[in-house]
């Protein structure tokens, strides 16, 4: 029985949330569990898959990261 004042928690887990633009679209999604490991190690190699589709991708530096987060208001 919870009392007041208790709280209940899911597991914690590991997720990456993902805004994408790519011919003009926007879209957003989220990857975890084992296919988080598996698109890691895709994007780590330049490779991002949606929609069965290959696109390349890059990692941004500092200053491109905060650039975007400002624009997207997350800052």
């Amino acid at each position: 029985m919870l009392m007041a004042g208790d709280r209940s928690f899911s597991e914690p887990r590991e997720f990456l949330k993902l805004w994408i633009t790519i011919d003009g679209r926007q879209t957003d999604a989220w990857t975890e569990g084992p296919q988080l490991d598996l698109d890691l190690g895709n994007w780590s190699r330049g490779i991002f898959l949606l929609g069965g589709e290959p696109y390349a991708c890059a990692w941004f530096d500092d200053s491109q990261s905060a650039d975007l987060r400002k624009q997207l208001g997350i800052e």
